[in-house]
C-alpha cells in the first residue's frame, strides 16, 4: 500500500510545495509528484514523515530561495535511501 501527502516550506519567495508518496510497508519515499485532491485514504504514515521533515530540516534552516530549499529536500530525502 502507498500513502501520500502534500505540504509546504516557506521561503522568501514564496512556498514551494511538496507531495511524496511513501510504501506503507518499508517506510520508503517512492516517488514525489502531485496527487489528486479529496482522497482521503490513511495518510498517518505521511504526516509522520512531514513531521519528522519539518523537525530535523525545516525547522532547522530558512532557505532564501526555492532552490535552496529544492537541494535540502532532495539530499534530505536521498539520506533516507
Amino acid at each position: 500500500m502507498w500513502v501520500a501527502d502534500i505540504t509546504y516550506v516557506p521561503t522568501p519567495a514564496g512556498f514551494l510545495y511538496l507531495s511524496v508518496v511513501i510504501d506503507a510497508y518499508s517506510r520508503r519515499v517512492v516517488g514525489w509528484s502531485m496527487g489528486s485532491v479529496g482522497d482521503c485514504y490513511d495518510n498517518a504514515l505521511c504526516e509522520s514523515f512531514f513531521a519528522s521533515l519539518e523537525c530535523e530540516l525545516i525547522d532547522r534552516k530558512r532557505f532564501a530561495t526555492r532552490y535552496e530549499a529544492r537541494r535540502a529536500l532532495f539530499k534530505y530525502y536521498r539520506g533516507l535511501l
